[in-house]
């Protein structure tokens, strides 16, 4: 038999009234049938118990997820700590972890519960206690209980009742499987009560939910109300499914296509994305990934314009290159975009190495080596453009590590974004009464976009120089 153990209450913890007087009150309450006594297991109260010269605390808090509203029992010995639902396996699991021994102490114990002094420090400012009421146990063939005249029995003439004694009782009534109450505002509710009987006994009264799906239902009434208007023969029946196969085929397979095709787009999406972030996780303070892109070609606007106005506009080609670095102190991400607009609408190798030459003299320190990541038009997929971006180490000192084409329309994310941001920022500027007749304007339009810098490209095509 375990010896009486030394305990030295530390705080007696605090009285939660939603814990202790609340729908789980049962659970912060301990009844000994040894001596008859009531514990009130207080919320924080923590206690020393020294055995074989080692000291363990034992403090109780409320559990996590679905044991919140009960008593968790943490046990503490040096840097070892134990969480359980008992102060008895608390304190033996402690025990056994630190001496490596299996000793069964008593929770109760540990806990002082079987000290005068401690129980009369703990129970000083209790007000109430608790009490649980057994109303007894009948059969009836009515399954229904009228709540509140039933605890009025019980209860002192007069009683009004609080929320949260009702939320107890009804705690426990589901805890005792009672699966029917029945709630009124009628003043004369054993009449209603008597009613309501009857029809349940009657069969009347169903356990139906109020919201139920009748898509079923109205499918097969329209299809009875489609087979009256048709003769009743097998061969008309046939005809009408027929019929029904043929209205519906060419929609159904429409949906499908598209079903389908956006499928594809959002894999391909996917696939894209997670390309464009691996090469960017291949950065390092040496290198850059460009991003490259052609906009729609950008026409003249003016606020006042007609539709007929519009049309037969030349315009000016608009290329941009998104430069991505590392910071490797910082781990972070650097991007510059630069945007070029050129009255040369011609969207061809030739203005393509011009703009990326702009980039490169402009970027200070240049890196030592670049990935490129393109969609596959003409004027980045093609043999001119790779023969001089081939002599880029010569001129720059820079190595073309790879050059990536991506399927057109899916291949920068980012890119197109910037391209949105420009032409809400062109919006922006004609709507505010400005015009847009000339590359300056466009300069003016987006320059308030962070981070961007824009200016004017114009190669020259006769002696092969910019």
């Amino acid at each position: 038999m375990v010896q009486n153990l030394r305990v030295t209450l530390i705080k007696p913890g605090s009285i939660v009234s939603e814990l202790h007087y609340g729908p789980y009150s049962f659970y912060w309450w301990i009844f000994s049938d040894e001596n008859k006594t009531l514990f009130l297991i207080r919320l924080g109260q923590q206690t020393k118990v020294h055995i074989n010269e080692v000291n363990f605390i034992l403090t109780i808090q409320t559990g996590s997820d679905n044991s919140k509203l009960m008593p968790m029992y943490y046990c503490q010995s040096g840097l070892h700590v134990v969480t359980e639902s008992s102060s008895t396996k608390a304190i033996s699991t402690a025990y056994k972890n630190h001496f490596n021994t299996s000793t069964r102490y008593p929770g109760y114990q540990a806990m002082g519960w079987n000290d005068k002094n401690i129980l009369e420090i703990l129970k000083k400012d209790v007000d109430y206690i608790p009490v649980t009421v057994n109303v007894g146990n009948s059969e009836s063939e009515n399954p229904i209980i009228d709540f509140e005249p039933s605890l009025h029995a019980i209860y002192p003439k007069g009683y009004e009742f609080s929320e949260r004694e009702l939320g107890a009782w009804q705690t426990m009534l589901k805890a005792a499987e009672s699966q029917h109450q029945l709630w009124m505002k009628s003043p004369n509710g054993e009449a209603d009560k008597v009613a309501i009987a009857a029809l349940y006994q009657s069969g009347f009264l169903t356990s139906t939910p109020k919201i139920m799906s009748n898509a079923t239902q109205k499918f097969w009434m329209c299809f009875e109300r489609a087979l009256a208007n048709n003769k009743k023969t097998s061969d008309r029946k046939r005809q009408l499914k027929a019929a029904i196969s043929e209205e519906y085929f060419e929609i159904l397979d429409e949906y499908q296509q598209k079903l389908i095709a956006w499928m594809a787009h959002h894999a391909r999406k996917i696939y894209l994305n997670i390309h464009v972030r691996t090469n960017l996780e291949e950065l390092d303070e040496e290198g850059a990934v460009m991003i490259v892109d052609y906009k729609m070609r950008i026409l003249p606007q003016s606020a006042r314009e007609t539709k007929t106005e519009f049309f037969g506009k030349r315009g000016w080609s608009f290329h941009s290159v998104l430069v991505y670095t590392k910071n490797m102190e910082q781990n972070q991400l650097d991007v510059q975009v630069f945007d070029h607009w050129s009255n040369d609408t011609r969207q061809d190798a030739w203005f393509t190495a011009s703009s990326l030459h702009t980039v490169i003299e402009t970027l200070n320190p240049k890196p030592k080596w670049v990935t490129i990541m393109s969609d596959n038009g003409m004027h980045y997929h093609c043999t001119e453009l790779m023969l001089i971006i081939a002599h880029w180490k010569e001129w720059y000192n820079i190595i073309p590590r790879k050059w990536i084409f991506l399927e057109a329309g899916e291949a920068k994310t980012s890119i197109d974004s910037h391209h949105a941001q420009v032409s809400q920022a062109i919006k922006r500027y004609i709507k505010l009464g400005y015009d847009v007749n000339s590359g300056d304007d466009i300069e003016l339009a987006v320059k308030g976009i962070a981070g961007v810098r824009v200016s004017n490209l114009n190669p020259n095509r006769d002696n092969g120089k910019l």
